[in-house]
């Protein structure tokens, strides 16, 4: 493959993003919890062999660990179902981004005097007056 080819090809990272983000899509479109034959038959157009539910049930059990799905009962009977945090919510009109303050002084103009810190505890600093003997901590 040239590199040409290799930069026009999509990253197998990028597809499953799709495909897993299909898959959750495809959930919460349904409203209801399925089994792995009915989001297989669903989603894909190719028969479904051994193989191909045991990575599309890999891929599941992906996305449930994620907290991007549901699942409910266990073994054959298991199904799964769109987490309910994956539900969109209704989008916000009113935020603002945040943006920060302008500079509230100019050092090079004036005089600028920082405000004095905070009133410290007698014998507070006076660990600098001890000259360090060079041990490890």
């Amino acid at each position: 493959m040239s590199a040409a080819e290799t930069a026009a090809a999509p990253s197998e990272r990028a597809t499953n993003l799709r495909a897993n983000t299909a898959i959750v899509a495809l959930l919460a479109d349904a409203g209801r919890p399925m089994s792995i034959a009915e989001v297989h038959a669903t989603w894909s157009a190719e028969p479904a062999t051994p193989e191909r539910l045991l990575a599309m049930r890999k891929r599941l059990m992906y996305l449930t660990y994620e907290n991007r799905l549901q699942t409910h009962g266990t073994g054959d009977s298991r199904t799964w179902s769109a987490s309910r945090r994956n539900v969109p919510a209704a989008p916000e009109t009113d935020v603002q981004p945040r943006v920060a303050e302008p500079r509230s002084i100019n050092v090079l103009l004036g005089d600028y005097k920082p405000l004095p810190g905070p009133v410290l505890r007698p014998g507070a600093l006076d660990y600098q007056r001890i000259q360090s003997v060079g041990y490890r901590c």
